[in-house]
């Protein structure tokens, strides 16, 4: 896999801290980087663990001077635009819907049968803003995302909040989510199947973002001690990344003409 690995301070126990606070934490934005303002998506999939740090990155996007867009399962609306972030709904399922796993024997196959309806409404969103100049971030379970990217190119990072699952775990998931990840990517033109997906194929090409814990990758000496730097630091990995990837979706779509298949 190409691209950037960027490791960052974890964000621990983030139960959203109130206005004050947050106003406190964040000052000014800064001047934009030469690339100018960024549209950024970022899809954030899973229990409210999966979806609170995409909070603080939004929040340092937009300070940054960017526009961020966080979309979600419905539940998490009201925390989203509680601060004043521009949310987009995924699907419809609600708190109560959340899958509440017995064992760890039944947890994966759980998780995915909650999220797996998830991957052609993601795919969908992206789809329709694909001639925009975006940048797409997504969580662990935004595979609909990914293979937007493998469809038109457009740029995506790929985000890891946490260390992973065991070798035995990794072969689980690959099995339940290969079929239908490889139907839909059928259904869109796209060639070829997909086995590998969580070893190797959802992590996305142009980089991916790991927020873990010290202990899991050991903090730089230079590296950010407040959740505001952390996101900063993500900020300034999907500014690369849009600055790397810029003109490809151009040649991509023109590619894709040529060949005589729908863009």
């Amino acid at each position: 896999m190409s691209g950037v690995f960027l490791c960052l301070t974890p964000i621990t126990q983030l139960s959203l801290p109130d206005v004050g606070t947050r106003t406190a934490c964040h000052e000014a934005p800064r001047a934009l980087s030469q690339g100018g303002v960024m549209r950024v998506i970022l899809i954030a999939i899973g229990s409210p663990g999966d979806v609170f740090p995409f909070i603080g990155l939004a929040n340092a996007l937009n300070l940054r001077g960017h526009r961020a867009t966080l979309c979600s399962l419905p539940a998490f609306k009201a925390t989203v635009e509680q601060y004043g972030l521009e949310f987009e709904p995924l699907g419809q399922q609600s708190c109560d819907d959340t899958p509440r796993p017995r064992d760890s024997k039944s947890a994966l196959a759980e998780q995915w049968n909650a999220v797996s309806h998830l991957l052609e409404p993601t795919y969908d969103y992206i789809a329709a803003r694909r001639h925009e100049d975006i940048v797409v971030v997504g969580s662990f379970w935004a595979l609909g995302a990914r293979v937007a990217r493998e469809k038109f190119g457009i740029a995506y990072l790929s985000v890891q909040i946490s260390p992973f699952l065991r070798e035995t775990h990794r072969l689980m998931l690959d099995q339940l989510c290969a079929p239908q990840l490889n139907a839909l990517r059928a259904r869109k033109g796209l060639g070829g199947t997909v086995q590998h997906v969580v070893s190797q194929w959802m992590h996305s090409p142009d980089g991916v973002i790991s927020f873990c814990p010290e202990w899991f990758a050991p903090q730089q000496a230079t590296a950010p001690a407040t959740l505001c730097k952390a996101c900063e630091k993500a900020v300034a990995a999907i500014e690369h990344c849009r600055q790397r990837t810029k003109g490809r979706l151009a040649r991509h779509s023109k590619g894709a003409i040529n060949r005589g298949s729908p863009d």
